[in-house]
């Protein structure tokens, strides 16, 4: 593969099983899986789950840094040395599965296994990428887009949708706009037959044409 990581025929969940040391613990909805300011001292992987990772300023202003699914590596600037304190505190947002390696046994993880170690990379750069992706969209798109991709991430749509539990105020947190907005959009996402109700919010496939297109096109409606 390029940029020198390996790809490994193991799956990822058989890399897993063989990697000692560590521990799975399952999180509630709500519960904090790291706290900012704590000592990083842990790597976790999101087996099943969402969690939003969000950070707070000394004058006390919130913002929503990352929302990860499933299969997805966390906590890893623990790595660091020397090890940094945790810069961003980790919340599930639905029930969560995760396993936990301390740092000095993730490392010797590393260390003695390349299939392990190949995953890791290849996880963290994926990751990585969406950062990127993240940051662009937070930065470019409307706030009607940045809902949009949010859904279509938090669900993990396929062709015959997908079902999730969360408030619009998450939601606007999340996006980085009010609530009434949240509200005004997802009413129009409905009406177009995008996301519907019953007794969970479902999301389409066909969500993903309002964050294909081009051009703003916030605030109208068809």
């Amino acid at each position: 593969m390029a940029d020198g990581v390996v790809a490994s025929s193991v799956s990822p969940g058989h890399l897993l099983a063989r990697a000692g040391g560590g521990t799975v613990c399952d999180y509630a909805k709500g519960e904090r899986i790291f706290v900012q300011g704590d000592a990083g001292d842990a790597v976790f992987f999101i087996q099943r789950g969402v969690v939003k990772i969000s950070a707070l300023s000394p004058s006390g202003k919130a913002a929503v840094l990352a929302v990860l699914s499933a299969g997805v590596f966390s906590g890893e600037t623990c790595l660091a040395e020397p090890p940094p304190v945790r810069n961003a505190t980790a919340v599930a947002l639905i029930d969560c599965r995760i396993a936990r390696w301390d740092r000095t046994t993730f490392l010797h993880l590393l260390h003695d296994d390349p299939d392990f170690a190949a995953m890791v990379v290849s996880r963290l750069a994926a990751r990585a990428g969406r950062v990127e992706e993240d940051l662009i969209d937070h930065i470019l798109n409307s706030s009607e887009k940045r809902l949009a991709r949010l859904l279509l991430l938090l669900a993990e749509v396929d062709r015959d949708g997908a079902a999730i539990k969360v408030s619009q105020e998450v939601l606007a947190e999340m996006v980085g706009t009010t609530r009434s907005r949240v509200c005004y959009f997802m009413n129009k996402f409905r009406r177009l037959g995008f996301i519907s109700y019953s007794d969970q919010l479902v999301v389409h496939p066909s969500l993903r044409s309002v964050v294909e297109r081009d051009g703003p096109h916030e605030g109208t409606l068809p």
